[in-house]
């Protein structure tokens, strides 16, 4: 039902937050895209992030595009 949908998440030095955050919405929508925008976070915000890139969770990282 919620595979069409994507969720983007702005965030900025997240690391303690983000993989709860993931992992809660997975729970709930198991098929839903998210794309994490990442803004230069200086934290291991991006590394957490892609310990669930095999779930349709991606990451965008600004800092590089800056």
């Amino acid at each position: 039902m919620y595979h069409e949908v994507t969720i983007i998440i702005p965030t900025f030095n997240e690391e303690g937050n983000i993989g709860n955050l993931l992992h809660s919405i997975l729970t709930q929508y198991p098929k839903v895209n998210i794309i994490v925008a990442d803004d230069g976070s200086t934290d291991k915000t991006g590394d957490t992030v892609k310990k669930f890139s095999k779930k349709k969770v991606f990451l965008l990282d600004r800092s590089k595009s800056m």
